[in-house]
């Protein structure tokens, strides 16, 4: 009995540090104070409709209002003359903070809001986006 009670427990102390591991980190609202955090380069991905994984970065300038960046879209697909191609494409922007404590960026056809989260010295920024007909969920994580 006692050599199955033994190895029961090495297994749940590793299963429960597997859980930890994972847990979610804390979403935080951005003020003024906290723009700094933001400040430099981010990596990651989004995902449309149909398309998933898609590599993303985001680069942020400065760390005042109204917050300076440039989105870096790769492998967008555009349809011309019976052709389909990939390419880059670089958007500038500036953003503000809404009242969910979101950066959010509006423009005439584009829509961006991110929420930021921290953990254990990570941070992580996820939200949705509408650009130029496209739409879907990004994450990034500060490099």
């Amino acid at each position: 009995m006692k050599r199955m009670i033994f190895p029961g427990c090495i297994i749940l102390v590793l299963a429960s540090m597997v859980f930890v591991s994972y847990a979610e980190m804390q979403k935080v609202a951005l003020s003024e104070g906290n723009l700094a955090d933001l400040k430099g380069k981010w990596t990651g991905s989004r995902t449309t409709e149909g398309r998933i994984g898609i590599n993303t970065d985001l680069e942020i300038s400065n760390d005042s209002l109204p917050v300076k960046g440039k989105l870096i879209f790769y492998n967008v697909r555009k349809k011309g003359a019976g052709t389909q191609s990939d390419r880059t494409e670089i958007h500038d922007f500036k953003a503000k903070i809404n009242d969910q404590g979101n950066l959010f960026f509006q423009g005439r056809n584009n829509e961006l809001e991110l929420s930021l989260y921290k953990d254990d010295g990570k941070m992580k920024l996820d939200g949705n986006f509408y650009w130029f007909g496209s739409k879907g969920t990004m994450s990034f994580k500060k490099q």
